[in-house]
């Protein structure tokens, strides 16, 4: 489960980056907005995909000591 929310909250941030950088009115930005725009997204998608793995390990982890207590 956490792998489909993962999934689906990268899909909103790929969507709001595109809606940001090339929907409203790019030629009157300067670059310096869209590549600081354009790191903003990519951290905020790193940190998720981060934060997704960290999650799974521990899940493992919970799975594997509720077995060695039986």
């Amino acid at each position: 489960m956490p792998v489909v929310i993962a999934a689906i909250m990268l899909l909103v941030f790929l969507g709001y980056g595109i809606l940001v950088l090339s929907v409203i009115d790019t030629f009157s930005r300067p670059l310096l907005f869209r590549i600081v725009a354009i790191a903003a997204i990519l951290g905020l998608m790193g940190a998720l995909v981060a934060v997704l793995i960290q999650r799974l390990k521990e899940i493992k982890e919970e799975d594997e000591d509720d077995i060695s207590k039986y």
